[in-house]
């Protein structure tokens, strides 16, 4: 991974927020959908993550992407903050494939905060593989953690060409947990550049894989 507060990773936000759809998401139990829930969201075009091609995930309202079909494989109300990786989900066990943008137990419910997405056939954002390509934007807008005063916005960028991924915080403070990083089917490969409110889960800034 790269970072583009050590460079080679550029932190361009893409604005999606009156031009992206709203995802309706799914409680996975008795809290709000917003605070513990996900939507399925089906991919533009075939993506490859790790050792797989995938066509489907599921946008989980706790700042995290999961490989997977259908809501039973992944609800998306996996709310612990995983550290060290690779670890299975708890709650849980979910196997599938996993993008944490910033995986913790978030609320949008109390913010105000929604989730959209833009498919664009040339991505707003040019890729460090290969510049203009199609990709898929999917952003956390006006999102908290509970009981936190600041809200801050999140965004995974999905290049479908090159395969490359870019994840981006926006935000006003500094995140005492939370973890940013790609996690293979099973648990069996990761890769956690921000484990637990590490140096790289901040503010303004991108990881790129």
């Amino acid at each position: 991974a790269l970072s583009s507060a050590v460079g080679g990773c550029t932190h361009a936000w893409v604005d999606i927020a009156a031009t992206g759809t709203p995802l309706a998401l799914t409680a996975a139990g008795s809290d709000p959908a917003a605070d513990d829930g996900g939507a399925l969201l089906t991919l533009p075009a075939p993506f490859r993550f790790f050792d797989r091609v995938v066509t489907a995930m599921v946008v989980s309202s706790n700042g995290y992407l999961a490989f997977t079909d259908s809501l039973d494989g992944d609800s998306g109300g996996d709310f612990s903050d995983d550290c060290p990786l690779p670890a299975v989900p708890h709650p849980g066990p979910a196997t599938s494939p996993r993008i944490l943008v910033l995986h913790d137990d978030l609320d949008g419910s109390s913010s105000g905060g929604q989730i959209v997405y833009l498919d664009a056939p040339v991505c707003p954002r040019p890729s460090e593989a290969l510049g203009n390509e199609p990709c898929i934007v999917i952003s956390w807008l006006d999102w908290s953690i509970p009981g936190g005063a600041d809200t801050f916005s999140l965004q995974a960028i999905l290049y479908l060409t090159s395969s490359q991924i870019v994840t981006s915080v926006q935000a006003s403070t500094a995140f005492p947990s939370g973890t940013a990083g790609l996690q293979s089917h099973r648990a069996e490969v990761a890769l956690a550049p921000g484990c637990s409110g590490g140096a790289y889960v901040v503010g303004g800034s991108s990881l790129c894989y």
